[in-house]
């Protein structure tokens, strides 16, 4: 079932994607020549320094052209702030525990199995009642660059330098 999500997922984010700009010329060879399948098991990844933050499965970095992918570990009681992406789509598979989403200015909740799609633009958070295991998506994939600064013991900035780095991602927090 998880599989078959996700393969929904992405070929969603795809056409999409697709639908709203169109794609530079590129024959299969030379994306070929770009990308490689591969396979991940379960702990296996780009391990973040900070356990919250999860592995990350899929991103430009292993040649991922469209999105990313993230195992996040959510703990009960804790919280994924309310923020918005400017230009990013995104759809998280609650793929263990339970919790409410924020959406907007609604609280919905949500429990193993659930799927939420979060347009660009739109307000949203997480909120854990019961250790959660969230899979997200994300399109286009460059958001990865600035969530493994989020988790980055050594990461140190000013207000302004964080400011900006946010707004070259289009990533907004209330």
């Amino acid at each position: 079932f998880l599989i078959t999500l996700l393969v929904t997922a992405v070929a969603l984010l795809a056409s999409n994607q697709n639908a709203q700009k169109p794609q530079p010329k590129t024959s299969p060879e030379s994306f070929s020549s770009k990308s490689k399948g591969y396979v991940l098991q379960r702990d296996e990844g780009e391990k973040l320094a900070n356990t919250r933050g999860g592995i990350i499965k899929v991103s430009p970095e292993v040649g991922s052209q469209r999105f990313s992918m993230v195992i996040q570990p959510l703990p009960t009681g804790q919280k994924i702030g309310v923020h918005l992406h400017e230009r990013d789509e995104e759809v998280f598979f609650v793929h263990k525990g339970k919790g409410t989403v924020i959406l907007d200015d609604k609280r919905i909740p949500v429990e193993e199995g659930s799927v939420v799609y979060i347009p660009p633009g739109t307000w949203h958070g997480f909120e854990s009642n019961d250790d959660m295991q969230l899979v997200w998506l994300i399109s286009p994939p460059h958001f990865v660059e600035l969530y493994r600064l989020f988790f980055k013991p050594e990461f140190v900035t000013t207000k302004e330098e964080e400011e900006r780095i946010k707004r070259k991602y289009g990533y907004r927090a209330k």
